[in-house]
């Protein structure tokens, strides 16, 4: 009789003899995987060369992860070295440093040093001390700017020192006479970002500069040891973009000179060092100090460390801004607009000395005699009070500065607008701490230089700015110099560059092989 199976269980049953003959047959399980396999490539495209062995993965995965770890150690342990050796170097300048203080005789070199400013430019020297420079008119400083008497524009026929700031003026109004008066920072900074012209930058500076070196030179006596001269030239961070124009014209001189450029910051730090006003990096410690640089034309806030300046904010705003604003009120007094040049230079003046008399007084009479065109009235007679220029100073940053300052990084953005000088100077404080990532507890030292400094109201609004920051730690932290030394004290600092040593912008001392 015949039994039907269906095809279900045919299959289950083969399935089972398969797998008994393969458990049994442990050659035959194996060649029967192969195939599989094989047969799943080939279907997918993929042909495996080998199998998975400690021959073939897992030992070159160890290989190469030595070679890392190695790599990564060594990469460490250099690194460290080289930090270990900025160390070193760094020790070893600090040592020579203070072994020339103790000894300045036995290290002093000639160096002749030059304090490039926005309006002034000072000299000094290092030997037998350090000490500024005095000018043939008996000013420790001379004007930035030339002006030249006639059209040919020549040296022989141009007039510097007290005789072109008596010439110069501020205005926007186009006169003749102004074209013929130059000055280094509106060559060299031009406005709206304009590019410098070489050319005049050379010619200005060597007209302006080279009868003041040439002085200096004859007051070093360098011909009788030449081989120990040389030039430390300081500029402000805006200036070291036309350092090509400056080195041209140092080169061009007949000194045979080594040719230094120091940024503000570096060479106000070592000065207020020279002077025992903050203290040197010993055993590894490092100070972080904040500079504030009132000049003429701008304020400059500055964060140094280890002989670099890590960050750096310049505000247009400095000691001729005060000058400015008092040119505009004493306009105030006549009801015919000032446009000929003797009218507005000889104001001018006049504001300047209303300015340098306010820092000392409360009130000052400012006569100028046949400044106006006015028929009633030919003779400027007036009073000028400190009151009324702070208030003046604080509607201009109000109104007119706050607005063009934020959109330059000047500013905090977490600060409110700036409604006077106090919160300028805070604003901008806050900014430098979050740019260079450091904060108020970090500082070690608030160091204030600058001419424009000394003006009660700058001086007072500092003092709030970084007690409002610091607390009572700005009582220690805070070093402002007496007020003679604060517009010298960045040209002296220069004289204190060690002879084995120079200085190389956004790398700091370097020893040099002679």
């Amino acid at each position: 009789m015949l039994r039907f199976v269906s095809r279900r269980t045919v299959l289950t049953s083969s399935c089972r003899l398969v797998e008994t003959h393969a458990s049994s047959c442990p050659e035959v399980s194996s060649n029967l995987l192969n195939v599989h396999n094989s047969n799943d490539r080939a279907q997918s495209g993929i042909i495996r060369s080998f199998h998975a062995s400690a021959k073939h993965e897992i030992l070159p995965l160890l290989a190469v992860g030595t070679i890392a770890l190695v790599g990564r150690y060594s990469w460490k342990a250099l690194r460290r070295m080289d930090e270990d050796w900025e160390e070193y170097e760094y020790l070893m300048e600090q040592h020579e440093k203070q072994k020339a203080r103790e000894n300045p005789h036995e290290h002093a070199s000639r160096t002749m040093a030059v304090d490039v400013g926005t309006v002034y430019t000072k000299l000094a020297v290092s030997y037998p001390k350090p000490e500024v420079i005095v000018t043939r008119e008996g000013d420790r400083f001379f004007f930035n700017g030339i002006f030249y008497t006639d059209e040919s524009m020549d040296r022989s026929s141009s007039l510097s020192g007290r005789a072109a700031l008596e010439r110069y003026f501020y205005s926007e109004n186009t006169v003749e006479d102004r074209a013929n008066s130059k000055t280094i920072w509106s060559v060299l900074n031009p406005p709206n970002d304009g590019v410098v012209d070489e050319e005049e930058a050379s010619k200005l500076i060597s007209d302006l500069l080279s009868p003041a070196i040439a002085e200096a030179m004859d007051r070093l006596d360098y011909q009788s040891k030449e081989d120990l001269l040389r030039t430390v030239v300081t500029l402000p961070n805006q200036l070291l973009v036309s350092v090509p124009a400056l080195t041209s014209f140092v080169k061009s001189l007949d000194t045979k000179t080594r040719t230094t450029f120091l940024p503000n910051p570096v060479a106000a730090v070592w000065g207020a060092q020279s002077k025992n006003l903050l203290p040197e990096d010993y055993d590894g410690k490092t100070n972080k100090t904040v500079v504030i640089d009132v000049g003429g034309e701008t304020t400059q806030f500055s964060m140094v460390e280890r002989n670099l300046v890590k960050y750096t904010i310049s505000v247009p705003w400095g000691g001729e801004s005060l000058v400015r604003l008092v040119v505009d009120l004493l306009k105030k007094e006549s009801s015919v607009p000032l446009q000929d040049a003797r009218s507005l230079s000889a104001l001018q003046a006049q504001a300047r000395a209303a300015v340098a008399e306010l820092t000392s007084q409360t009130r000052v009479p400012v006569h100028v005699p046949y400044l106006f065109p006015d028929p009633g009235k030919h003779h400027l007679d007036a009073a000028l009070s400190r009151y009324v220029v702070e208030q003046a100073v604080n509607h201009h940053i109000r109104n007119t500065l706050s607005e063009t300052l934020p959109g330059e990084n000047y500013l905090s953005t977490h600060m409110p607008p700036p409604t006077n000088l106090e919160s300028l100077l805070m604003s901008v404080l806050t900014q430098l701490l979050e740019a260079s990532n450091e904060t108020p507890m970090s500082i070690d030292s608030v160091l204030v230089v600058g001419g424009a400094s000394k003006f009660p109201l700058v001086d007072s609004s500092i003092r709030s700015a970084c007690f409002a920051f610091m607390g009572s730690d700005a009582n220690t932290k805070l070093v402002i110099p007496e007020v003679s030394l604060r517009t010298e004290l960045t040209v002296l600092g220069c004289t204190t560059l060690l002879p084995s040593y120079d200085y190389e912008l956004g790398e700091g001392l370097k020893r040099t092989n002679s």
